[in-house]
């Protein structure tokens, strides 16, 4: 069975608007930094740009991997 996740889409011209993804066909998940360092959503036959942050996303599908905070953010 599927794993459908709900996001917040901000991709015009349905920014905040939620989008609904099989989780179990994304490849990569990255913060996209030519789109103003937001989380990227990747498989080989679509792409998404999420509202969320990467560590929500991460907790969301379901893995472990949280991505560390920056020195300025400890301090």
């Amino acid at each position: 069975m599927s794993k459908f996740v709900k996001f917040t889409n901000v991709t015009p011209p349905y920014e905040g608007l939620p989008i609904v993804i099989n989780v179990e066909h994304v490849e990569s998940v990255y913060n996209d930094l030519t789109a103003g360092n937001k989380v990227a959503l990747w498989s080989k036959n679509n792409f998404w740009h999420v509202e969320e942050d990467f560590n929500t996303v991460m907790e969301m599908i379901g893995c472990d991997f949280r991505e560390e905070p920056k020195k300025e953010e400890i301090n």
